[in-house]
């Protein structure tokens, strides 16, 4: 044993307890401020803080909008002051809540989504006093309060996007529709002691910027047209004060690396998934509308060269890696 053992094994317990004073000194200081700031308030050192006052609010009775919870969900107030709920059930019915101030003034089921991989909900009115809902393959549209709602099969749109009095939505294709680059996924690892490897040729799958025509939905724009990376369902949309257009979104690729392995009766595995990176993208209103464009409708099955559309280049935020391990 080394002859400086105790006396490194005292400097460190002293280290430690000095590390906890401190710790033990600053929380007394830290519940001391917080026990002397309302005086120090109120002796007008802060004016600004003393002369807030907080809003009056009173609760209404609490509203109970559906017994079970849905699995998507999502509302907006329309024109005339009157909320709108709209959420999937377990069951795939989408139901439609109408609220005013405190009360429930209607509900409804509008239909099934037949799409048991719809991943998104969205609604929005358009023009005012026309309410829309997408969800899966299905749109559905009331052109007035008291009107009856309108199911249009075919839906490919994921998110609405108003710009003025232009309606776009916003949507994910397949990268065989528009010919987009084609990529090799490799998928490795070890299954017990055997090594593995198997791969899959993919066009990356797009996200696309529609316009609504009297013709249907008309294909403008596509995401990193030369990007060998899929874009992901998880991404969002909106306009700011100018009209320009902006993207956020995830971009991805499959293949993974995995290793299965058991020790007598007890087995371990575990899968690491390829990076995922978060994009951003911009894009005026002007250049879009600039843009000549042949593209076909949405619910066709042929979708036009994306050489003709405009090509959105977006540039990324950041990497993120996705790691999952399962006993």
């Amino acid at each position: 044993m080394s002859p400086n053992f105790f006396t490194n094994h005292k400097i460190e317990n002293f280290q430690t307890r000095f590390r906890l004073l401190i710790g033990i000194f600053f929380f007394i200081l830290l519940i001391i401020g917080v026990g002397c700031f309302p005086p120090i308030v109120s002796k007008d050192l802060f004016p600004d803080v003393a002369k807030r006052q907080p809003p009056d609010v009173q609760l209404g009775p609490e509203l109970v909008l559906f017994e079970k919870p849905p699995i998507l969900s999502t509302s907006l107030v329309d024109s005339i002051g009157v909320a709108h709920v709209f959420l999937v059930a377990k069951d795939r019915r989408l139901h439609h809540i109408e609220i005013l101030w405190d009360k429930i003034i209607k509900r409804e089921a509008l239909g099934v989504i037949e799409n048991k991989k719809a991943k998104t909900l969205d609604a929005i009115e358009h023009p005012p006093g026309k309410i829309r809902v997408l969800s899966g393959d299905k749109q559905f549209f009331r052109s007035a309060p008291n009107a009856k709602w309108i199911e249009i099969k075919g839906n490919r749109c994921a998110r609405f996007l108003p710009v003025g009095d232009d309606l776009f939505c916003a949507f994910r294709t397949k990268g065989e529709e528009i010919h987009s680059p084609e990529r090799t996924d490799y998928t490795y690892g070890w299954l017990l002691l055997v090594p593995i490897i198997f791969w899959s040729h993919k066009h990356a799958s797009k996200l696309v910027l529609a316009q609504e025509t009297p013709d249907g939905w008309i294909v403008l724009a596509v995401m990193d047209p030369d990007s060998k990376m899929d874009t992901d369902w998880d991404f969002v949309i909106g306009t700011d004060s100018l009209n320009n257009i902006h993207f956020l979104y995830f971009t991805s690729k499959g293949g993974s690396a995995f290793v299965f392995l058991c020790a007598g009766i007890s087995c371990m595995g575990g899968v690491s998934d390829q990076k995922t990176e978060l994009r951003s993208a911009q894009l005026t209103f002007d250049q879009l509308l600039a843009h000549n464009t042949n593209a076909k409708n949405q619910t066709s099955s042929k979708v036009a060269n994306p050489l003709q559309w405009v090509a959105i280049k977006g540039k990324p935020l950041g990497g993120i890696e996705y790691k999952a391990i399962e006993y």
